[in-house]
């Protein structure tokens, strides 16, 4: 009974909570990926009220509502304890200025920057413009040279001006990512104020896909994959992100045990554990 309670309360409160809402940045994001965030947002959702999902470079905006089986109007013959995120429509005005930043910001740059290769100015890879932080001017200015910043002006104006429904454009930012010539890349967004472009920390990825961790806990319980027989990449080849996860991570500390024998052929994988890595190959 205490449970039963519990879920009915937490839906009046989800009910009522139309005072404030939730806005979350999705990069590049399909609506699957989308729907997936705002039910991986419950919790939020319960607390706060409904979800805004923006992918701001696309101009696209999705709107979520916190939903379990104690929702009048909708209550079937199993668990009622079971929650979900539904999607319900965006308020126009909302609608058209995301839109409308998304046009200025596309108008601004292409979707990637590529960082030229072979340039002692600018860091090699995502790895080193972590790693050494003096590199930071000088991807600033190289992102400043490929883009128009009259346009990045205009996007941030227009999406502060995006009001009312409690969606918080304060959450958002004007972003490009950045390439190296190896397919490492990242997020950088611009702060209105300075005029600076700054690394979005969390969105560092390899080549591969893989997030890259920045501290130790970071690490702890991800999963690492690398395929080996890949077409070699500009500047490297296709154990360049296996080699540099490692540095990377021993750079933080973080003991490295290969465990891959004699295997050559298969995907390369590296578990991370509470106090160590270890690499293998699955054939």
């Amino acid at each position: 009974m205490r449970k039963m309670l519990i879920a009915a309360g937490g839906m009046l409160m989800a009910m009522s909570f139309q005072a404030s809402a939730i806005t979350k940045a999705c990069y590049g994001c399909n609506s699957e990926q989308m729907a997936d965030l705002a039910y991986h947002s419950t919790k939020e959702m319960l607390q706060q009220g409904p979800l805004y999902v923006v992918d701001l470079r696309n101009g696209v905006v999705r709107k979520y509502i916190y939903m379990n089986n104690w929702t009048p109007e909708w209550n079937p013959e199993f668990d009622p304890f079971e929650e979900w995120a539904a999607e319900v429509g965006v308020e126009a005005h909302i609608s058209a200025a995301v839109s409308e930043v998304g046009g200025w910001m596309r108008a601004a740059s292409e979707e990637v920057l590529h960082i030229p290769p072979n340039d002692p100015s600018l860091p090699s890879d995502i790895f080193q413009a972590i790693a050494e932080s003096h590199f930071d001017s000088q991807i600033n200015g190289f992102i400043n040279n490929n883009s128009t910043a009259d346009y990045w002006n205009e996007a941030y104006d227009r999406l502060e001006r995006i009001s009312g429904d409690y969606f918080n454009p304060s959450a958002l930012h004007i972003y490009v990512r950045v390439y190296f010539s190896d397919g490492t890349n990242g997020l950088y967004r611009r702060d209105k104020v300075t005029k600076k472009w700054e690394r979005i920390e969390g969105t560092e990825r390899d080549s591969h896909g893989n997030k890259i961790p920045l501290s130790k806990i970071q690490a702890v319980a991800q999963v690492y994959v690398f395929e080996t027989g890949m077409r070699e990449p500009i500047g490297g080849n296709a154990n360049d992100d296996l080699n540099d996860m490692m540095e990377h991570l021993s750079r933080m500390g973080v003991p490295i045990i290969d465990a891959r024998g004699g295997a050559s052929t298969g995907r390369t994988v590296m578990i991370c554990y509470e106090n160590y890595c270890s690499i293998t190959v699955i054939q």
